[in-house]
């Protein structure tokens, strides 16, 4: 009970109660008025969240970091009566998303609509809803509230940047070379004809130069020309480094007119100062740059629990792995270490692992050399803990990466991921990586 309705009652009781002992026609009056003002307010109050009803719209299921989120809301009276006021509280746990509002003067029968641009800066799974309605008599006597549950869920994709200067070492690389190697397996690479041989499917036949000969002729095929390859993500807990972060939200109502678009690219933006976001936008961007020059692709790591998407192509894999990173946070509980050696022993010669990490203990440099010798090459792209952290020192790791001979790339805090990427790996002494500082990731 609202303190304005505990003075009303009491003026209520006081009023009949002088009324009954004094007889006075003035108390009998102020009692009626009094208690007619109570009546009429609870009336009201009632009334006013009658016949409400809220819709919202959002524009997609799925965004990413730099893009929008566009919701409308439609808020209609259905009632008899109109409503003198009805306030929207907006429960969304997608970040900066302001869609709580007061709407006045509500007509019968009528509607208001208006829309919610939001720009996402944080991935994850966020909800959209529930929401509350308020509304209440003139006198604020007894307020009313109704929920409305909640709308549906929003993916928020990890930052991805084109990178159009990335071209690890193919040398050194065994999911680089190309294999022409003829197969008795039917593939998606037809390399020539030949005549046709007793127990040849009949899908090998080659219709266009049978019919052009008069003589059966089957198709050969041979290996995949590009090898696969494989991203280890590195979601150890210990290895990630968190700064204190603030961020000032885009308004959108301050914006001058013609409103300026409110999507950012990617490299534009500026990622959270923790390790964890830097290496997930990393594969996030390696993995799509794969996938665009037709890799298969597959992903594994350890974060809340063990992830691992096998081999396959399109742009389907990747939907799937970038569902996946939206959602993890590095609480692994595997050293990477134990996680190359586990998982990695199962890839075969022509697959690449690209291990991204930003962990300062150099067994992993190990664990890949161990997998070298099996003659599986791999490329490290190691998030510099030392600009995060100053007291963390990343020379163990270096020291080791350049006497294993295994390249890497170097991508520091406050560095866009496309310059770290844009020359060839470091693979032995005399050589580096440039740190060309930048505002955008």
């Amino acid at each position: 009970m609202n303190q304005r309705l505990l003075l009303l009652l009491l003026a209520v009781g006081l009023c009949w109660l002088l009324a009954f002992h004094t007889g006075s026609r003035f108390f009998y009056n102020l009692a009626y008025l009094t208690s007619g003002i109570t009546i009429l307010s609870y009336v009201w109050a009632q009334a006013s969240i009658r016949g409400i009803a809220v819709r919202r719209y959002a524009s997609a299921t799925q965004s990413q970091i730099g893009q929008r989120v566009d919701e409308v809301f439609e808020l209609s009276n259905q009632g008899r009566l109109p409503k003198l006021w009805v306030e929207l509280h907006d429960h969304s746990t997608l970040p900066f998303h302001e869609a709580s509002r007061v709407v006045s003067n509500l007509q019968r029968h009528s509607r208001r609509r208006w829309q919610v641009r939001t720009l996402c800066h944080a991935r994850g799974r966020y909800q959209l809803g529930p929401m509350h309605v308020r509304s209440s008599d003139p006198l604020g006597l007894f307020p009313q509230e109704r929920l409305f549950a909640a709308s549906h869920f929003v993916l928020v994709y990890p930052a991805i940047v084109d990178l159009p200067h990335f071209s690890p070492a193919v040398a050194d690389m065994a999911g680089d070379e190309r294999v022409r190697q003829r197969t008795h397996m039917t593939t998606t690479n037809a390399a020539s004809v030949r005549d046709y041989a007793p127990g040849d499917s009949q899908n090998r036949i080659h219709w266009i130069t049978t019919a052009r000969t008069g003589r059966l002729i089957a198709k050969e095929f041979e290996l995949d020309k590009s090898g696969h390859v494989w991203v280890f993500l590195d979601l150890h807990r210990d290895a990630e480094i968190a700064l204190p972060w603030q961020l000032e939200p885009v308004n959108f109502n301050r914006l001058p007119l013609p409103r300026r678009e409110v999507t950012r690219r990617p490299q534009d933006l500026q990622l959270p100062p923790t390790t964890t976001e830097y290496g997930i936008s990393t594969a996030a961007s390696v993995l799509r740059y794969f996938m665009q020059r037709g890799r298969a692709i597959g992903f594994a790591t350890y974060g809340q629990t063990r992830e691992f998407l096998p081999m396959e192509r399109g742009e389907r894999q990747l939907n799937k792995i970038l569902e996946t990173l939206s959602v993890m946070d590095a609480e692994g509980e595997v050293p990477l270490a134990n996680f190359i050696l586990t998982d990695g022993f199962g890839m075969s010669r022509n697959e690449t692992l690209i291990v991204i990490t930003s962990d300062s203990d150099p067994r992993w440099v190990q664990a890949m050399g161990e997998l070298r010798l099996k003659g599986i090459n791999g490329l490290a792209i190691v998030i510099d803990s030392a600009s995060f952290d100053s007291t963390v020192s990343m020379k163990p790791v270096w020291n080791s990466l350049l006497a294993a001979r295994i390249p890497y790339y170097r991508v520091a805090q406050n560095q866009r991921l496309e310059d770290a990427l844009a020359d060839q790996a470091t693979h032995g002494p005399g050589q580096s990586v440039p740190l060309a500082p930048s505002r955008g990731f």
